[in-house]
């Protein structure tokens, strides 16, 4: 699968610090909710400011741009023809540089180069179905989302949440 088509599908790396954080219900802030513990602390929204975080802490550039650093690049997952939507998980790497050990590339290549693979009801099974069996989203509208959701911005409609 090429970048292009995994992006069509939905398909994103690790995007820790790069389109997500994680708020404690105390105001601190880390990287990613699986990255929870005083290594990862980043601040706190109480006394400081997201933007400031969010721009300049190290520990979230650090998650915002591994893909950047040299051992990541010589590292099996740098090496992978899957990096470019990918780049492995950096908790199971128990590394923000270092190779995913759980790498899931075999079972990637068969699920999405299977002929008759539907991207769209693989994302409704996801969303769910109402009790009468109903998606809770349309075909027409899981394409538009993908539609917009294009070079790892999110879609429109979670802008609205």
């Amino acid at each position: 699968m090429n970048p292009q088509t995994a992006l069509y599908s939905g398909i994103r790396g690790c995007v820790a610090g790069e389109r997500i954080i994680s708020v404690a219900p105390d105001g601190s802030v880390y990287p990613c909710s699986q990255l929870v513990g005083n290594i990862f602390y980043a601040g706190n929204l109480l006394n400081e400011d997201f933007e400031a975080i969010w721009n300049r802490n190290n520990i979230v550039k650090k998650y915002r741009d591994f893909r950047e650093k040299k051992s990541f690049k010589n590292g099996s997952c740098g090496k992978c023809q899957a990096k470019a939507f990918c780049g492995g998980c950096r908790v199971f790497a128990e590394d923000a540089i270092g190779s995913d050990p759980g790498c899931p590339e075999p079972l990637y290549e068969r699920k999405y180069a299977e002929d008759g693979y539907d991207v769209i009801a693989d994302i409704q099974d996801v969303i769910g179905y109402t009790d009468a069996g109903f998606p809770y989203a349309t075909r027409e509208e899981i394409e538009k989302w993908l539609e917009e959701d294009n070079n790892r911005n999110y879609p429109s409609w979670m802008n609205n949440i």
